[in-house]
C-alpha cells in the first residue's frame, strides 16, 4: 500500500467514516480501528437477532466500507475453533477481531479522499529497479500469490464436514 493510500485511510479513521459490514447478518458502525503497514485492524461486538435456531457457520465475509456504504474491501474470514464452527443465534453475543491485508486501494476512491493524488497505477511500473532487484520483487510477489492460494485453501477445508 502506498504513502497515499495509508493517507486516505488515516483520514477515514480520524474522521470516524469507516464502517464494517458482516454480510448477510448486520453493520458495526464504529469499530476501532488501528493500522499499521499494509494492515487494518477492526475490533467491534456484534449481538445477533436471528436466526432463532442458532446454526453452525464456517465463514463469514466482511466488507470495509465509508459510512455512506461506499466499499473498500472485502474478506472472507474462518469462524472455526478448535475444529468446531461459530455457533450463531439470536441473543448470541461476539467480539470480533478482523485483521485485513490491504494490497491496494481502488485509484478512484483514493481520489475522492484525497482529490490530485498522484502515483496510484502499480507501483512497479514507478520504480527503476536493477535486473537482481526486479527478480528480488517478482520473488516475493509469488511468495505473496502462494500464500493468498494458501489460505483460501485452508478456509475451503475448513468449511468442509469433518468425517
Amino acid at each position: 500500500m502506498s504513502e497515499t493510500e495509508l493517507e486516505v485511510l488515516q483520514r477515514l479513521v480520524d474522521s470516524k467514516d469507516l464502517r464494517v459490514v458482516i454480510v448477510d447478518w448486520g453493520i458495526a458502525h464504529e469499530p476501532t480501528i488501528s493500522f499499521g503497514d499494509k494492515r487494518i485492524r477492526f475490533q467491534f461486538d456484534a449481538v445477533f437477532h436471528a436466526p432463532i435456531i442458532p446454526i453452525p457457520v464456517f465463514y463469514l465475509d466482511f466488507e470495509i466500507q465509508t459510512q455512506a456504504g461506499e466499499p473498500i474491501h472485502r474478506v472472507r474470514q474462518p469462524t472455526v475453533y478448535g475444529g468446531e464452527p461459530l455457533l450463531l443465534g439470536a441473543g448470541h453475543a461476539y467480539s470480533f477481531v478482523v485483521d485485513i491485508a490491504i494490497d491496494h486501494m481502488d485509484p478512484a476512491f483514493v481520489r475522492r479522499i484525497k482529490p490530485g493524488a498522484h502515483g496510484l497505477t502499480t507501483r512497479r511500473g514507478n520504480m527503476h529497479l536493477t535486473t537482481d532487484v526486479q527478480e528480488l520483487l517478482h520473488q516475493v510477489e509469488e511468495g505473496e500469490a502462494k500464500v493468498r492460494e494458501l489460505d483460501q485453501q485452508i478456509l475451503a477445508s475448513l468449511t468442509r464436514p469433518q468425517e
